[in-house]
C-alpha cells in the first residue's frame, strides 16, 4: 500500500505540475497572441508615419530650395537696386518721391512675406516629418514593451494617444486640440507597474 499511496502522491503531484505549466502557457500563448494582434493593428500605421516621414522631407527640401531661391533673388535686386543708387544711375523710380517709397515699400513687404511664408512651410514640414518619425519609433517602442512586460489599460490608453492625436503643424499658433503626452510619461508609465 505504500507503493500504491507514494505512486498515487507522484501521479497527483505531476498532474498539478503539468496543470500549473500548461495555465502558465495558456497565459502566454494569449499574451503572444495579444502582442500579436497589437502589431498587425499598428503595422499599417507605422508603415504610413515612415511613408508620412519621407513625404515631409521631400516637401521640406523643396520649401527650403524655394527659400533660397526667394533669398538669393532678393539679394541680387537688392544690389542692383544699391549699386545703381550708389553709382547714380537713372532709375525709372526714385525714392524721393512718395510713389516711388510707395513701390519699393510694397515690393519689400511682399518679398518679406514671402520669405517668412516660405520659412514656415518649410519647418512645419521638417518638424511633421519629425514626428511622422516619432511615431513610427514610438509604435515599435510600444510592441516591443507590450512583447516584454504586460501594460496595463492606462499605460496603453496614453501610448495610443500619443500615437493618434494630432499632430501640431507649427503653422498655426495657439491650437486648441488635444495634447499628446510626452514621449518619458508614456515609457515610464508603461514601464511602471
Amino acid at each position: 500500500t505504500s507503493v500504491n499511496e507514494y505512486c498515487e502522491s507522484d501521479t497527483s503531484e505531476r498532474r498539478e505540475k503539468f496543470i500549473s505549466f500548461m495555465d502558465s502557457c495558456k497565459i502566454r500563448i494569449e499574451d503572444l497572441e495579444n502582442t500579436y494582434k497589437d502589431k498587425l493593428k499598428l503595422e499599417k500605421p507605422a508603415e504610413y508615419w515612415n511613408k508620412a516621414a519621407a513625404k515631409y522631407k521631400i516637401q521640406g527640401r523643396w520649401w527650403i530650395s524655394s527659400l533660397i531661391l526667394l533669398g538669393l533673388l532678393g539679394m541680387m535686386m537688392l544690389y542692383f537696386f544699391f549699386t545703381s543708387w550708389l553709382q547714380g544711375k537713372e532709375m525709372g523710380i526714385h525714392l524721393n518721391s512718395v510713389q516711388g517709397i510707395a513701390i519699393y515699400g510694397s515690393f519689400l513687404a511682399v518679398f518679406a512675406f514671402l520669405i517668412r511664408a516660405l520659412s514656415k512651410l518649410t519647418f512645419s514640414s521638417f518638424h511633421l516629418m519629425r514626428d511622422a518619425e516619432e511615431r513610427e519609433q514610438l509604435t515599435y517602442l510600444y510592441l516591443s514593451l507590450s512583447k516584454e512586460h504586460t501594460v496595463d489599460e492606462s499605460s496603453r490608453s496614453i501610448i495610443l494617444q500619443a500615437l493618434f492625436s494630432r499632430s501640431e503643424t507649427g503653422l498655426l499658433t495657439n491650437e486648441s486640440g488635444p495634447t499628446m503626452p510626452g514621449l518619458n510619461e508614456a515609457i515610464k508609465s508603461a514601464t511602471n507597474r
